[in-house]
């Protein structure tokens, strides 16, 4: 990896974090894109991301007020953004990630959510669901459409091997 136009202190301050990892990829991207990725690295408090690391197994840490959490804004979806996403499944340039780290407990279920049956007949599971959803892509679009899933230490041996027991519902 070529970081010569990375400033030296932000390399510095990726080192002192072990943050070097995200430099990944780092040659690929041109010369804009570097300027941009150099702008968002150097907008990050590394401080205070391990101190909010540190605390996340804490029970006393709190939630921020209710008034300060509020859903993402809804993106209008224009005739232009389908075709350049429709464009970029066509080229293979698309994956889905599933961020399954959590336990189904509030649903009175202890396995990973994702396991849980919510096919009201045939009991398919959310990730059998969401699998689906992935193959129908892949088909439709001609392309192989990597289905990432994102567990937790929490959850990570349980869905493994669920899915390896389910052969993956064929998408490996």
């Amino acid at each position: 990896m070529t970081t010569t136009d990375l400033p030296p202190d932000l390399l510095a301050r990726l080192k002192a974090h072990g943050q070097e990892h995200v430099l990944h990829g780092w040659d690929s991207l041109s010369a804009v894109e570097r300027a941009a990725f150099v702008r968002q690295l150097a907008a990050l408090d590394f401080d205070q991301l391990r101190a909010l690391y540190a605390k996340k197994d804490d029970p006393s840490a709190s939630l921020p007020p209710r008034d300060r959490i509020a859903p993402l804004p809804v993106e209008q979806r224009s005739a232009e953004s389908v075709a350049v996403g429709e464009a970029a499944l066509q080229r293979g340039e698309v994956a889905v990630l599933v961020v399954a780290g959590g336990q189904g407990t509030r649903l009175g279920y202890d396995q990973p959510k994702g396991m849980f049956p919510v096919g009201p007949v045939s009991e398919a599971t959310l990730f059998r669901i969401h699998a689906e959803k992935v193959f129908a892509l892949s088909r439709r679009y001609g392309q192989p459409v990597p289905f990432l899933v994102m567990t937790s230490p929490a959850t990570h041996t349980e869905t493994e091997e669920y899915l390896h027991r389910k052969d993956y519902f064929g998408l490996a």
